[in-house]
């Protein structure tokens, strides 16, 4: 549950915060040292970035590793790219492994994974109410098309109320499996939302 929260409260919180409290507080701490990290405690993390991959130094400089992941990392920002952010911190893991930034580094990726895991659920829900949504208009259609034999064609009408009640029942049957799915995809949103406000608190 805790970790369902975090995925949320990174989401909709901004980067700085984030570092506060996911993360060890030292990151912030301490003067700048480089171009890069000025641009990055001024909040200005684009240009940040374009620093950090022009200078080769930097890329292999573990609390520059760990502050351009972040900058990748948070969703709703210029430079989100879950991606890289996954590349830098194994690269971080890599050539300092027994550091703390190690450490916060596989938390952070612990964290990327849940939000992936989050968002193809969201994703699979939406296409299965798609294609039942889909489903549905299909069978009302058929329904119709039935209920208006049934009305020009009396001759035939026992077998047509049988395709009709066939059909409805079909409907009410895709119906069913699309409110269900669509219940599920409500509640999956509300408590991912429920539990990002209480980790933000």
């Amino acid at each position: 549950h805790r970790n369902v929260s975090y995925v949320g409260f990174m989401a909709r919180t901004s980067l700085p915060l984030v570092v506060v409290v996911l993360l060890a507080p030292s990151i912030l701490s301490g003067c700048a040292t480089s171009r890069f990290d000025q641009l990055w405690e001024g909040g200005r993390y684009d240009e940040a970035i374009q620093e950090f991959e022009a200078d080769r130094s930097l890329q292999t400089e573990e609390n520059a590793l760990f502050r351009a992941a972040l900058a990748h990392a948070v969703p709703g920002t210029p430079t989100h790219h879950p991606e890289r952010a996954e590349e830098l911190l194994r690269r971080l893991i890599a050539l300092h492994p027994g550091s703390a930034r190690a450490t916060d580094a596989n938390r952070l990726l612990t964290l990327l994974a849940h939000i992936e895991r989050l968002d193809q659920t969201v994703k699979d829900r939406d296409e299965a109410v798609r294609d039942l949504t889909s489903r549905v208009q299909e069978l009302e259609e058929r329904a119709r098309i039935a209920e208006l034999l049934l009305e020009h064609q009396t001759t035939r009408s026992e077998l047509l109320h049988e395709l009709k009640s066939r059909l409805e029942r079909d409907l009410r049957e895709a119906q069913d499996q699309l409110h269900a799915l669509q219940e599920e995809l409500r509640q999956l949103k509300e408590v991912d939302l429920k539990r990002s406000g209480s980790g933000g608190t």
